[in-house]
């Protein structure tokens, strides 16, 4: 491990991606026995789609599984 670590950028936004193929993503890694967790900032002043209605659509879309 490097004494000296690069610096960070701290300011860079982060990609898009579209949720359904991650929904997808976890589906799989959890058939192999790979727990998920997915940890959102939910800022709905950036983006509409964070809003806790949207979320609650999305959710209630997806079928659940106890760990």
């Amino acid at each position: 491990m490097s004494a000296n670590p690069p610096n960070c950028d701290f300011g860079w936004k982060g990609l898009d991606f579209d949720l359904p193929g991650q929904i997808d993503a976890v589906r799989e890694l959890q058939a192999l026995g790979i727990s998920v967790v997915a940890i959102s900032s939910n800022d709905v002043t950036a983006d509409s789609m964070d809003s806790f209605e949207q979320n609650a659509s999305i959710g209630c879309s997806i079928t659940w599984k106890d760990a």
